[in-house]
């Protein structure tokens, strides 16, 4: 009976180590798998994130270059906006010879300041009409600061 419960115990004993390094390696890899599975989801998640931060970023470098793109506009608009005014200034300038070549300067200045000018009632004045013969043709033909 000793040696029946020895061999009993024998095959039981080398039974059980690779049952038990079975089981062992079961629960072992069990919790791999559940470790797996949380790491799977961290990575889904990171991944989702790193999408929607890469959307973000082609959202904002899509507003850097349409901010870039008005402020070439607002440039080129200042630009224009700056050789209108220096053309302006051009012809105000050449207007304001043009009246003081023309008008007396008390009036031109009258008239540049007010936009009109107040009629003056002189008691007495001389008005000359001329018709110089040939005068278009000659002038034509000779500078204006000479006529």
């Amino acid at each position: 009976m000793l040696f029946r419960s020895v061999v009993v115990l024998f095959l039981l004993a080398i039974i059980s180590i690779p049952l038990s390094m079975s089981i062992y390696q079961a629960w072992i890899h069990s919790h791999m798998n559940r470790n797996l599975s949380i790491q799977k989801l961290q990575v889904e998640e990171l991944t989702t994130e790193t999408i929607v931060i890469k959307n973000e970023k082609t959202e904002v470098e899509r507003q850097k270059e349409e901010i870039e793109k008005q402020r070439n506009i607002a440039d080129q608009q200042r630009l224009i906006a700056e050789k209108q005014r220096d053309e302006i200034d051009v012809a105000r300038r050449r207007s304001d010879e043009l009246l003081e070549n023309i008008l007396p300067s008390e009036i031109a200045l009258e008239l540049k300041q007010k936009g009109n000018v107040d009629p003056v009632l002189l008691k007495e004045v001389t008005v000359l009409f001329a018709d110089f013969v040939g005068f278009t043709k000659a002038s034509s033909k000779i500078g204006r600061a000479h006529v």
